[in-house]
């Protein structure tokens, strides 16, 4: 039987509509999008007759001995980037996707054969018996990305394909205050770059409203906060999140680059109309931006698609930010979390000052934008600007914890760090805090990127100190996902050992039988959403290899002894794949771009190229332990 929902819109869906050996499951019809499934049934014998109950449902007769082929098509038609010209309406895309005979039946499982070979072939990782459980997870988080995203296609939401109602959490949008970035995080260093162009597709297409949104005259209410992309009346306004109440009138805006509010659809049309206070939106929707270059070095993205939206994001941070009588950046009034809310017991406030994501964010923008200003030779003007700012940014607020050691806070405001005396899971969590969303305590770290194993000491102290105790509240796996767990304490690791046991903890008490994991209440707050916890395979890739300070480590927290591990072309920045046998100890390297190759090696590495010749290595003056030698596109090198 083949299952299908009834919506409640005011253009109804037409259920079971059965067209002979079709059924017809959902159908909806409106000046904006129509869409459509069509079921069929096929068996080596032909077409099978199915029967429809007038419920949205189908059944058909199975003879023993027999195999049948169940196709579904999907048809989609609207005014949206990616629909299918010269096609009138859904319901003829999808009766025409679904007329496939058994021999094409076989040729498409024949395609969806190789993809899959092409796609496990990328790269692969053997964490040893020991750490089994979570490679499976590892393996099973790529499986889950690689069913949801195709370049080419439509981006997947907060649950990906995996739809069981027509009303699922948070409308299965795309969430850009952490969410949606997450599905991400991982297909870089993963070696499969190409799953995230769907993602550009989308945050493109929220461009205009998002610039709309900082030239506005006002922020608050009035006629020329309404819906649309002109100040025209009409519709519901538009939300920035206590900027009126901060002075009593709609706040004066008329900003430069772009303002992105946290939700938006595939169609650029359908949107929420709130920011939620966030101003640091703009910042999660760039990590991806920059990935892509800084994995692929490609630079025609660069100069076309990745710089013109940094400076769209960099231009408002600009033009927001406040600079203070002693010359210092502050960011003042924008939102750690949606609406400012800091959790049970600490209330809720009206804004924020100075908050990490919007500091991490605004610096991790500002890097790229001068290094990538001097790639493609333009904006030269610009770059004093954005270094006088990253040298003079605001420090991250701290504030002490319950044990007497210093965290990063969420924001300057007092209060809001978890207690671990009242955030037991299971038990008392009155003052969990953001231990199941910690993102805005561990930004700095992950996505910001700013604080890493190269930072200053005793930042890397604080740092270390907000991962270990926020993490062992929410057992390394918080509702929001393991996405926002492990990648921020392990750009930060000190003991890769101590992190692997955590994870593999996490797994353990997460996992489904599919290697999904399951997070509910941990500590608090619900459920998260499944697909974002792709990304943190990011995590345990950055145990292997990773870029610190711009210089590439392998196993930058050690690893446990007498455990082998090996890994195949891990995708690192700079446009490189790495390989690592431990059984022999060697590295291969393969330039995929020509790039330098800066390295962090406890003595100085004897690099042979792969046609037998010896490369000259240079240490970095200046800097310990760091050594740096010239690629080719195309070639490897034994390290």
């Amino acid at each position: 039987m083949v299952s299908g929902g009834v919506d409640d819109w005011e253009h109804a869906w037409n259920t079971s509509l059965n067209r002979g050996p079709r059924c017809i499951t959902r159908v909806r019809d409106n000046p904006m999008v129509s869409a459509a499934v069509v079921v069929r049934v096929v068996s080596k014998d032909g077409v099978v007759q199915a029967q429809s109950s007038g419920a949205g449902s189908m059944s058909f007769q199975m003879l023993a001995g027999t195999g049948y082929d169940v196709i579904v098509s999907v048809g989609t038609v609207g005014t949206c980037d990616g629909c299918t010209p010269g096609v009138t309406n859904s319901l003829s895309l999808a009766e025409k996707l679904s007329n496939k005979t058994e021999v094409q039946v076989d040729e498409l499982r024949s395609e969806h054969q190789q993809w899959w070979v092409r796609y496990w072939n990328a790269s692969s990782i053997d964490l040893g018996k020991k750490y089994s459980l979570l490679e499976s997870f590892y393996y099973g988080m790529q499986y889950q990305i690689g069913s949801a995203s195709r370049a080419g296609k439509t981006a997947p939401g907060l649950w990906g394909p995996w739809l069981t109602d027509n009303l699922p959490g948070w409308s299965g949008d795309y969430t850009l205050d952490y969410n949606f970035e997450a599905n991400f995080f991982g297909v870089f260093s993963d070696n499969r770059p190409e799953l995230a162009q769907p993602y550009f597709r989308v945050i493109e297409r929220a461009i205009p409203r998002a610039k709309w949104r900082a030239g506005m005259k006002y922020w608050g209410s009035g006629p020329e906060d309404s819906h649309g992309l002109s100040e025209s009346p009409g519709g519901p306004a538009q939300d920035f999140m206590g900027m009126v109440e901060i002075s009593g009138k709609p706040w004066p805006a008329n900003y430069s680059g772009a303002q992105f509010q946290t939700h938006v659809t595939p169609y650029s049309w359908v949107a929420y109309n709130s920011d939620w206070g966030m101003k640091s939106v703009g910042g999660f929707c760039s990590k991806a931006f920059i990935d892509n270059f800084e994995y692929t070095q490609n630079t025609t993205f660069l100069s076309e698609v990745a710089y013109p939206f940094l400076r769209l994001v960099g231009d408002f941070y600009l033009d927001y930010t406040t600079k203070d009588t002693s010359g210092r950046y502050n960011i003042l009034y924008s939102c750690a979390q949606e609406s400012c809310y800091t959790g049970t017991p600490f209330g809720s406030i009206k804004y924020a000052n100075n908050p990490p994501m919007d500091l991490a964010f605004s610096k991790m923008v500002f890097k790229a934008l001068v290094k990538y200003s001097q790639i493609l030779d333009v904006d030269k003007e610009m770059i004093p600007l954005w270094q006088d700012y990253l040298k003079n940014i605001v420090d991250y607020p701290t504030q002490v914890s319950e044990r007497g050691t210093t965290v990063f806070a969420q924001n300057n405001a007092p209060g809001g760090f978890p207690n671990a005396s009242h955030c037991v899971m299971g038990e008392d969590v009155s003052q969990c805090g953001n231990a199941r969303y910690p993102i805005v305590h561990f930004n700095a770290m992950f996505p910001g990127e700013d604080v890493d194993l190269t930072s200053d000491s005793s930042l890397i102290g604080i740092a270390r100190e907000t991962v270990n105790v926020i993490n062992e509240m929410n057992h390394y796996s918080p509702t929001n996902g393991m996405c926002l767990a492990w990648p921020p304490a392990v750009r930060v690791v000190n003991n890769a050992e101590s992190l692997l046991a955590n994870f593999t903890k996490a797994v353990n008490e997460t996992k489904l039988p599919n290697f999904f994991p399951f997070i509910k209440n941990r500590p608090t707050a619900g459920y998260g959403c499944n697909i974002e916890n792709s990304g943190a395979t990011l995590a345990v890739n950055e145990l292997l290899v990773a870029v610190h300070g711009g210089a590439m480590r392998l196993f930058p927290g050690g690893w446990p002894t007498n455990s082998p591990v090996s890994f195949t072309t891990l995708r690192v920045k700079g446009g490189f794949l790495v390989s690592h046998e431990s059984s022999s100890a060697t590295t291969v390297i393969e330039s995929l771009a020509g790039s330098d190759c800066t390295l962090y090696w406890k003595t100085a590495p004897v690099v042979t190229a792969s046609d037998g010749r010896k490369v000259q290595v240079n240490a970095v003056i200046g800097v310990p332990n760091t050594y740096l030698f010239k690629t080719s596109s195309g070639v490897r090198y034994s390290v």
